[in-house]
């Protein structure tokens, strides 16, 4: 399971490329609170009410997920929230791993209720009031969080990493005062908790790479490039011989399956489909819990 900011729905889709069973709940996340507050909706399976959403130009939101959760019926919109946490909470006390992704130690609280957002969907931003957590509060937070989902999972691994994505809306010293609180609340974590571990995607990017030719047009977001650096990185730390070679195989089928031959009637590319056939039935022979 993987939570947090859009560099994990990056991580994300490298693990289902390689048909890793993976679970994103609530969307993208930035900010360690409405992670921590995400994941004990989980924990608690929380039964969501009418005070959980909002309309907004006709159309039904949460404040605890992203934007792309929106519905134009409220009961709609109720169920498809309901049904995420149900089936999540499951996935997290069966899953072996969970990565946590901070983004920004920045959080917006709403004004009416004090509750801390995880997306602010636009709306008007004298609704909210801003504030940088200290690395105090996030320690806290997450000593509970941590010690709780342990006992919920027993067998979970929980890999931690800071977002490389810099936040320039929050000024160049902002943002670099933000990261340096994320990195030292999950050092600060990792020694009080064995199975927690830190993985330096930021380091990678910012340090490694450090040239814009690894980011988008935007100067902020990684590229394809620099994405599948880290991933190679994270390939090699956490993942076995057998699991890489297992990968690869994997990797090569999901190339074929995206292939869009120009005559897809030829003889040539039904031999290809019928070879690609084959290899995907000895995969799942010698793999029968790869979901091919």
């Amino acid at each position: 399971m993987l939570l947090g900011s859009c560099f994990a729905q990056h991580i994300a889709n490298k693990l289902r490329q390689h048909k890793f069973n993976v679970a994103t709940p609530f969307g993208v996340l930035y900010n360690p609170l409405s992670i921590a507050n995400s994941l004990y909706f989980l924990l608690n399976k929380t039964q969501l009410t009418d005070k959980d959403i909002f309309l907004q130009h006709d159309v039904w939101k949460s404040y605890a997920f992203h934007s792309a959760y929106n519905n134009t019926s409220a009961q709609g919109l109720l169920h498809t929230l309901q049904e995420e946490i149900n089936q999540s909470h499951t996935f997290l006390q069966q899953c072996n791993t969970l990565i946590i992704t901070l983004g920004t130690a920045y959080v917006y609280y709403l004004n009416e209720t004090n509750q801390v957002v995880a997306n602010c969907h636009k709306t008007d931003a004298k609704a909210f009031t801003r504030k940088r957590v200290s690395l105090n509060e996030i320690v806290h937070t997450y000593t509970h969080l941590l010690t709780t989902l342990k006992a919920f999972n027993p067998s979970l691994q929980v890999i931690c990493t800071v977002s490389p994505i810099r936040h320039w809306k929050d000024g160049a010293h902002s943002n670099q005062l933000s990261k340096s609180i994320l990195l030292l609340a999950i050092e600060s974590l990792q020694e009080q908790f064995d199975f927690v571990n830190y993985f330096p995607a930021y380091e990678l990017v910012l340090d490694d790479l450090r040239d814009y030719r690894f980011y988008e047009q935007d100067m902020l977001h990684p590229n394809t490039t620099a994405i599948d650096y880290v991933w190679q990185h994270f390939s090699n730390t956490y993942f076995s011989e057998e699991t890489k070679e297992i990968n690869s195989k994997v990797y090569a089928l999901t190339k074929n399956e995206i292939h869009k031959p120009i005559s897809p009637e030829s003889e040539r590319y039904k031999e290809f489909m019928e070879q690609h056939a084959k290899k995907v039935h000895a995969l799942r022979t010698q793999y029968p819990f790869l979901k091919l």
